[in-house]
């Protein structure tokens, strides 16, 4: 019976297996190559043998476009297809697109098609020429190299745009590529508005093919890598190193506060071109009353060779060198330190100048400390020829000063003024000519006019100096030779003066305060050589006319 059903299950078995063989057989037969088992269209049926022509071309693509080089893509509802184009396939985000070849600024390319082209003023601008002849000329911000083509007749200035105008790190260059700057016609490269180059107002280039490079921080400073000026000795500067044609006729302005910049803090030796005028007084450096004034600043040394800096007819009043550290136009809120000046001559042009009265001078030092001028002359001036001082409660007295040898003549006020100023010596100088017929100002010579506490003068030493022919119309001091005023001056010592000439005093006191005057002479003074305050000692006192003690002074060995 086992054996029996072991049979029976294995006739069933092989039934069933021949059967489904069968039917394999015949649905399936040989499949042709390139195609793949499927039904195409949407109703039921029987599977059959489809070629991949047909479903990856007229079953897929071709329903989206016909357009050989068509690229297909998933659009925000469907698919769809992008027609083919030149250009670089470009992908926003939801739409594929092509952006046109060469790729232009706006979207970081040159724009152009080789590599010099992008590199020009067409492309990137990186490199670029712009050539200019013999005239000024303004540097535009998309300037790369500025080259003189030209042989310069006058000393000429070029403006460099905004140094906020370019990128940071961007760099101009200005060259002379025409060999036509020399030492008289040079080429001065200023900055724009405020800005600086080097911590100065400008640069120079004064020998022929001398070439800058100006970097730019991108708001409002310049600087240069190394100076391109031709200076065969970079230790020295003249103002026509700056532009100035010092020839008495240029207005000079910029260029000389431009060499006074440059020379700051020891950059360089300031060197005054011999026997040369240069003219200053530009109304438009500064603003307010102090238009016209040059500031010099710490760190400030120079030989000026007797050059002359004179200022123009036009001028306004306070015109003249002022000792000034501070940003902006001069005053006496911060004054210079450690400046020494030989050698040099300020020219007030009094007679082209309407004279005003006003506490201002040819060479203004106030506030500062530590100033030597020797071999110095403030001639023609319309108010001071020199004045030092400032004031305690504020920025404090000029301190350690020295003048020696130094002139003041044919100035308006007077010829120098103390009025707040400590430990300083005047030495082997003459303070000539003041003249005056209005009725103001001191009238002096020499002025020590402590005006208050604090504005006192101590210790002051003036020797061996002379003042002559000084007038004028005041009824107490007009016209005299030395002047002591407001009783604050202490350890004042006054020894071996001259005082010749003056139309009133040879020495004037009002309350002078404690002054030691020793060895002093003089002759035909307008009314005595001496008058003032009773606590005075002159000795030595010379014999003259008009030349006696004055009133209330105790005189020792005068004859009568």
């Amino acid at each position: 019976m086992k054996g029996r059903n072991s049979l029976l299950a294995a006739a069933l078995l092989f039934a069933v297996t021949n059967l489904s063989s069968a039917a394999i057989a015949q649905q399936f037969q040989t499949i042709p190559p390139q195609s793949v088992i499927g039904r195409l269209g949407s109703s039921s049926g029987p599977a059959s043998a489809l070629p991949l022509s047909s479903i990856f071309s007229t079953s897929v693509f071709d329903q989206l476009s016909t357009t050989p080089g068509a690229i297909p893509y998933r659009g925000p509802g469907s698919w769809t297809a992008l027609s083919p184009s030149v250009g670089l396939l470009y992908n926003n985000g939801t739409t594929p697109s092509y952006l046109s070849l060469p790729l232009g600024l706006t979207n970081g390319g040159s724009g152009q098609t080789t590599a010099a082209l992008a590199r020009s003023a067409a492309g990137f601008n990186i490199e670029g020429y712009t050539g200019h002849g013999d005239s000024i000329y303004t540097i535009l911000s998309t300037d790369r190299t500025v080259g003189l083509t030209a042989t310069l007749t006058a000393a000429r200035i070029w403006t460099l745009p905004a140094a906020s105008s370019v990128n940071a790190g961007a760099e101009i260059i200005v060259g002379d590529f025409a060999g036509g700057i020399s030492s008289v016609n040079t080429l001065t490269v200023q900055r724009s508005g405020s800005d600086t180059i080097n911590g100065a107002s400008s640069t120079v280039l004064n020998t022929a093919f001398a070439r800058v490079a100006l970097r730019s921080d991108g708001v409002s400073k310049w600087s240069t890598s190394s100076s391109s000026s031709g200076s065969t000795n970079l230790n020295i500067k003249t103002p026509k190193d700056y532009g100035a044609a010092c020839d008495g006729v240029t207005d000079d302005s910029l260029a000389i506060q431009a060499w006074f910049d440059g020379i700051r803090n020891y950059a360089y030796v300031g060197w005054g071109v011999p026997g040369a005028t240069c003219l200053f007084g530009n109304n438009t450096i500064y603003g307010g009353g102090f238009a016209s004034m040059v500031s010099v600043r710490s760190g400030t040394i120079i030989f000026g060779n007797y050059m002359t800096l004179k200022l123009k007819n036009s001028a306004q009043q306070n015109a003249g060198l002022n000792f000034y550290d501070g940003a902006g136009h001069p005053d006496q809120t911060s004054g210079a330190s450690n400046v020494d000046i030989y050698q040099l001559i300020i020219d007030g042009n009094r007679t082209n100048q309407t004279n005003t009265l006003g506490s201002a001078a040819l060479i203004y030092i106030v506030s500062s400390t530590r100033i030597t001028l020797r071999d110095v002359r403030a001639i023609n001036g319309r108010t001071d020829g020199f004045y030092v001082g400032g004031d305690s409660s504020g920025n404090g007295n000029t301190t350690f000063f020295r003048l020696e040898n130094v002139e003041a003549n044919n100035n308006y006020r007077t010829g120098l003024s103390l009025v707040g100023a400590t430990r300083g010596v005047i030495t082997g100088s003459r303070f000539n000519a003041t003249s005056n017929t209005n009725n103001d100002g001191t009238q002096c010579g020499v002025d020590f006019e402590a005006d208050g506490a604090t504005t006192a003068n101590t210790f002051i030493t003036i020797e061996n100096s002379s003042a002559f022919n000084n007038g004028g119309t005041l009824t107490t001091s007009g016209g005299s030779g030395f002047c002591f005023f407001g009783g604050n001056n202490s350890n004042l010592t006054a020894d071996g003066l001259s005082a010749s000439g003056n139309q009133k005093y040879g020495l004037w006191g009002g309350t002078p305060g404690e002054v030691t005057v020793t060895r002093l002479r003089g002759a035909t003074n307008g009314t005595a050589l001496i008058n003032g305050a009773t606590d005075w000692l002159p000795v030595n006192v010379q014999k003259g006319s008009a030349n006696g003690c004055g009133t209330g002074f105790s005189c020792v060995g005068v004859p009568n």
